[in-house]
């Protein structure tokens, strides 16, 4: 079925996708889109896709100089997720008019965001 990802959507890779040669932490993290804090914890990011003649085919514009690394998707696991979308039923608000606000998501409602939605 057709997931209806767009070019310039982001997407995210789940844990399924792993380093088998010439391959860096830092290579996988461009590839899935999750990166690693210095102390702990990961942030995403994401990774932008290019859509192709077939909907179910879609180009990770990425790529190194040098030895191109190997990545296997272990046992079926693959998952992504669209990152670069989000609705809400709620009225968004700012205290102040102003091009570009950031808007951020929590999933608790206790004002500790997790990641940055959008902007408007």
């Amino acid at each position: 079925a057709d997931p209806g990802l767009k070019s310039g959507d982001r997407i995210m890779l789940g844990t399924g996708v792993q380093c088998l040669s010439s391959c860096s932490d830092e290579q996988l993290a461009e590839l899935t889109g999750v990166y690693q804090y210095g102390n702990g914890g990961t942030y995403n990011i994401g990774v932008e896709v290019a859509t192709t003649a077939d909907v179910n085919r879609f180009l990770l514009p990425i790529g190194w100089a040098g030895t191109a690394p190997k990545f296997s998707v272990v046992s079926s696991q693959g998952q992504w997720s669209r990152i670069s979308e989000a609705s809400t039923k709620e009225e968004l608000k700012a205290l102040e008019a102003e091009a570009g606000l950031k808007i951020c998501w929590a999933h608790d409602g206790d004002g500790t965001y997790v990641q940055e939605a959008g902007t408007l």
